[in-house]
């Protein structure tokens, strides 16, 4: 998939080592786990490890052209996207009465989004 990206950043997403180191430490980090119970179990302590790794991050060589890997993945996208249009139905939801709500009030806090090391298919960027 080219999508034209040249210089640092480039370099930067056709190596694996960022994902392998980051791999490494979550090993490292369940390597004591002695009875694996179950898959949210597995999820945890993968969760853990990969915590544990981000403390350990860099800044992405080539981090300043991010926005350009973004713009030209989505033009890709639309490109590959398929051109017939597809029929969606929609049945609206009744609305709860504002006095129904009122004991059952939530906050929700937005959880601000930490970006990531984007994985590179190949390098043919």
């Amino acid at each position: 998939m080219p999508l034209g990206i040249i210089g640092q950043l480039a370099k930067t997403l056709c190596s694996t080592n960022p994902c392998e180191s980051m791999i490494e430490i979550v090993r490292y980090t369940q390597r004591n786990v002695k009875r694996w119970r179950d898959g949210d179990m597995r999820k945890r302590w993968t969760a853990v490890g990969m915590l544990v790794a981000e403390q350990q991050f860099r800044r992405i060589i080539g981090y300043r052209d991010l926005a350009k890997l973004v713009i030209a993945v989505e033009r890709h996208a639309a490109r590959a996207a398929p051109r017939t249009p597809t029929t969606v139905t929609h049945t609206p939801v009744q609305k709860p009465l504002l006095s129904d709500c009122q004991s059952h009030v939530e906050t929700a806090a937005e959880v601000p989004r930490r970006s990531g090391h984007p994985r590179a298919a190949r390098c043919a960027l």
